[in-house]
């Protein structure tokens, strides 16, 4: 479980960070 919510919180960062390009 800690690896899938981390994969989701880094999956989220990265969405966060394109959606600011």
């Amino acid at each position: 479980m800690l690896t899938t919510g981390f994969q989701a919180s880094n999956l989220a960062d990265a969405i966060q960070t394109v959606n600011q390009m």
